[in-house]
């Protein structure tokens, strides 16, 4: 006896389906097979299920890809719209809020700074402002001047201003 060795699965059913025609056109009703005796419904029946259930398996597998591609579908669909609420979640309550979690989310952690990069900040903060020459509220407003006193008189004309760059007097033209 010897194995056959098929390539593929549709050739293995090809070659099953072509059995199950042939052994029905048989007139034999019983076969002697393995020291038994098997009657002919038996043998095509067992041939026929494994032939349905790999055309039942094919068909299946087909449904379970297209449900694959169009979870994968829905999935990135979802993705954006749980964005969405996020942003929109994190607008009315906060990024940090805790109530988040109760909507799926994670808070947003704050920052822990260290005492010393703070009083870092406060140094630079005040050495900047020292060197801008930048003032509070308070101290622009202890800043006080005197306008410049005109020396017009109401109803005086004031003389023409020189404009700040002379005229371009025209070229000669060239000969």
């Amino acid at each position: 006896m010897t194995t056959e060795t098929t390539s593929n699965k549709i050739t293995l059913v090809s070659r099953f389906v072509t059995l199950i025609a042939a052994l029905e056109k048989m007139a034999d009703t019983e076969f002697a097979m393995g020291g038994k005796t098997f009657p002919k419904s038996n043998v095509i029946g067992t041939l026929s299920a494994y032939v349905a259930s790999n055309q039942a398996a094919s068909a299946n597998k087909q449904k379970w890809s297209k449900s694959v591609t169009d979870e994968k579908a829905a999935l990135a669909a979802a993705r954006s719209m749980r964005a969405l609420v996020k942003t929109l979640l994190q607008g009315r309550l906060g990024k940090t809020n805790p109530e988040l979690t109760g909507y799926g989310f994670e808070p947003g952690k704050t920052p822990k700074k260290s005492v010393k990069a703070k009083a870092g900040a406060v140094d630079k903060n005040k050495a900047t402002r020292k060197a801008r020459s930048t003032m509070g509220s308070k101290q622009k407003k202890a800043i006080t001047g005197t306008p410049a006193t005109s020396t017009l008189a109401q109803g005086a004309v004031a003389p023409p201003t020189q404009p700040a760059t002379p005229p371009v007097a025209p070229k000669a033209p060239v000969t």
